[in-house]
């Protein structure tokens, strides 16, 4: 029988989030989305001034690209379930953002 290595990949998933009226996104989102999420994340950054809605960017060490966005969804329903004032925040969007091979 042959197995097939699994191979990692680093795929940056935005999450792309709307707040609850004119809410800011608390100012530790980053631990608390660190303290609920498996050893796949390897880092996070929040972009609070990013227009037209705030962002963070999760780096997932995954197999493929579906996995890492679904990953990401989960991750944010963890989240919002451990932490309540995350419960309102609408989440938009969880995916790789794509660019042109020319930037």
């Amino acid at each position: 029988m042959v197995f097939q290595e699994r191979v990692y990949v680093m795929y940056l998933v935005q999450l792309t989030l709307e707040p609850p009226g004119q809410a800011v996104l608390p100012s530790d989102v980053g631990s608390m989305i660190q303290n609920v999420a498996p050893s796949d994340l390897q880092h996070i950054t929040v972009h609070t001034q990013a227009r037209p809605h705030p962002a963070v960017s999760l780096f997932l060490c995954v197999t493929t690209l579906d996995e890492a966005e679904v990953l990401a969804r989960h991750i944010w329903d963890m989240a919002q379930e451990a932490f309540p004032q995350l419960a309102e925040w609408r989440l938009l969007r969880a995916e790789v953002p794509l660019h042109p091979f020319d930037l």
